[in-house]
């Protein structure tokens, strides 16, 4: 048995499926991030059968299984993070008529004698944030799956309906970790004019309510054994700043619509359009400094190249 130490969670990786559920022998899989932390979900849903004249039980049966993980990790520069966004949105270039997202398989080291899969996987919320200018950026991905197969001492693994495959780990490109290098900024009048905010703090969520479709899959009874279909698809941003004058009061009171927002992180444009602003979020004053927060929700995004 391997004792669970620092450097033992890595090797997290991605592959897309062209099949829900099912793990793709031709396409390519994707290094993810260098993970800060992992919490597994494996909830399995048992009901008693009740014994007849007594107390004790006859039996039990699983009827239900969830599963997914929330992984929390860095990225490397110039490594691919939009795909990330991709993944959550469905397209970097806004959200459009996509209706789905693009199902994959994970791959995660917990241990040098155990490796985890998960097969039939969407990003169900996805955080980007910064602590404070010039600090790595945090990303944040809660994951539901339609199943998680048996732990491994390898790379091999069985699917729900029983399909064994391989998925070999992915080697953490070179380079340092991206970095919060750049202003935030909004806009009043559709991007003609551009005004930083002053962030020091900034998360932004994507969040798409995914709903599961069960059945029972290779005697497996799973809660998203059919699919994981998205409800939703809200963008939001948080950012505080320390307060200097009336504007985002006076902006929030008079119910500000159609702004915009900006942000260049790793030689990409992430902009959020059609966005208002919470007018219940007036800050907490005090007699000396202090920050404010403002939340937008915002109608869409896209991701473009600097």
């Amino acid at each position: 048995m391997a004792v669970r130490t620092k450097g033992s969670l890595c090797r997290f990786a991605v592959r897309d499926e062209a099949t829900y559920g099912t793990f793709s022998s031709t396409n390519i899989s994707r290094y993810a991030g260098t993970l800060t932390g992992l919490d597994t979900t494996a909830d399995l849903t048992r009901e008693d059968d009740p014994g007849e004249c007594t107390y004790v039980r006859a039996g039990s049966c699983i009827t239900g299984g969830a599963y997914g993980y929330k992984a929390s990790f860095r990225h490397p520069a110039g490594a691919g993070w939009t795909k990330w966004l991709e993944m959550a949105v469905g397209s970097l270039t806004g959200i459009g008529t996509v209706r789905d997202i693009t199902p994959f398989t994970t791959r995660i080291r917990a241990a040098a004698d155990e490796v985890l899969a998960w097969c039939g996987c969407k990003v169900d919320t996805l955080e980007i944030a910064s602590s404070a200018p010039g600090s790595l950026l945090a990303f944040s991905a809660t994951v539901k799956a339609q199943y998680l197969c048996a732990p491994s001492a390898s790379n091999s693994f069985v699917a729900a309906d029983g399909t064994a495959f391989a998925m070999e780990p992915i080697d953490r490109p070179a380079g340092a970790a991206i970095t919060d290098g750049s202003l935030l900024y909004y806009s009043t009048d559709g991007g003609t004019t551009w005004t930083s905010c002053d962030a020091k703090t900034w998360t932004l969520t994507v969040s798409r309510s995914l709903e599961s479709d069960p059945a029972v899959i290779g005697g497996h009874s799973l809660d998203a054994g059919l699919g994981l279909i998205p409800q939703t698809c809200d963008l939001s941003l948080a950012f505080t700043q320390l307060s200097r004058s009336p504007t985002w009061d006076t902006l929030k009171l008079a119910g500000t619509e159609d702004l915009q927002f900006k942000k260049v992180v790793d030689g990409y444009t992430v902009l959020l359009t059609g966005c208002t602003l919470d007018a219940g979020d007036l800050p907490s004053r005090t007699q000396s400094t202090y920050d404010e927060t403002v939340n937008v929700t915002a109608s869409d995004i896209t991701v473009t190249a600097v």
